[in-house]
């Protein structure tokens, strides 16, 4: 027996590529804790994006966020403290995201 895995392993940079980095409206808007946190362009605030951008895409709804459509709009999610904690548990290791992890199982 053979099984080919393609796509499902990732490796999550702790530094968000450069490609997201030419443009990174996107990273300072998602680095935001609320609708009210400043989105300043400086090296901490993209990888706070950047970690956030990699939970959300990967773990869809990971432990540590929660929709906030009215109190926190545009923001749209709130993001509770310990965050980090998820982040440094995935960045820089290669990894299956659990939806890979369940379809393949």
């Amino acid at each position: 027996r053979t099984l080919m895995v393609t796509d499902s392993v990732i490796f999550a940079p702790e530094d968000p590529p450069e490609i997201v980095q030419e443009d990174p409206k996107s990273l300072l808007f998602r680095a935001k804790d609320n609708a009210r946190d400043p989105a300043l362009d400086n090296a901490v605030t993209r990888k706070k994006g950047w970690g956030k951008t990699v939970l959300f895409s990967q773990f869809l709804q990971p432990e540590k966020v929660r929709a906030s459509l009215i109190k926190d709009y545009p923001a749209l999610l709130a993001w509770d403290e310990g965050w980090e904690e998820s982040w440094n548990r995935v960045k820089n290791r290669l990894f299956v995201s659990p939806i890979v992890q369940v379809l393949l199982v």
